[in-house]
Parts: C-alpha cells; structure tokens; sequence
C-alpha cells in the first residue's frame, strides 16, 4: 500500500510549510517538514511546490517502512494514512516499536483494535 493523496494532504496541512529552514527539536527542516539530509543545503529556500516534492519523497520512504512491516495486509486506507502520518512524524524506529507493543491488527482478528493515539507538537 502507500499513503493516499489526502494522506499527504493531511501531513502537509500538520506539518505546515516553512519555506527556509527551521530548526525543529535539535534537527534542521524544512517544507512540509522534510528532515535535512546530510550535506542537502537550500540556501535560497523552496517553493511550496518544491516542498510538496520533497513530501512526495518522504512518504515514499514512509510507505516503504510500514511495507516492510507487512501492514499493507491489515489496514485499510484511513488506517494506513494515520500510520503514516505517525511514521512521518516520529520515524520507522517508532513504528517498530509500536508494533513491537501489540499495536498490531494481526493481533485482534475480531476487528478490536485499540485506536492509537499520539499527540503531535
């Protein structure tokens, strides 16, 4: 599976769009907040077009760590848009985590789920 366009709507519009980087708890960002690489430099800044590019990118790489994960045979669209929206916001080492505490569909096959809260600064 990968993330939906309204998935990515939903990360651009939370994450908001900063068009020179900012400084974002110890970390450099920038966009729709896309981590600096090392040695990535955007001395004159970006569009938004530019940092919906970069989102694009990133939620590939998000999509690719939930893939790994074999959630694309349990979720649905909205459920694998929120897990996104988490994996971008905290990373893949996040996700294993939460999976590694039973945040996991494959563990509720009566469809009980708990939902999975977090809250986002």
């Amino acid at each position: 599976m990968k993330t939906s366009q309204a998935g990515i709507e939903f990360i651009a519009k939370n994450e908001g769009f900063a068009p020179t980087v900012q400084g974002d708890f110890g970390h450099e960002v920038i966009g729709h907040g896309h981590d600096l690489l090392p040695g990535e430099r955007f001395p004159n800044g970006i569009t938004e077009a530019e940092a919906d590019t970069l989102l694009a990118a990133d939620t590939a790489k998000v999509d690719a760590a939930m893939n790994a994960q074999h959630l694309s045979l349990d979720f649905n669209q909205n459920q694998w848009d929120a897990v996104a929206d988490f994996t971008f916001e905290c990373g893949s080492g996040a996700l294993i985590q939460l999976l590694a505490h039973g945040i996991d569909q494959r563990n509720y096959p009566d469809g009980s789920m708990p939902e999975v809260k977090y809250c986002q600064e």
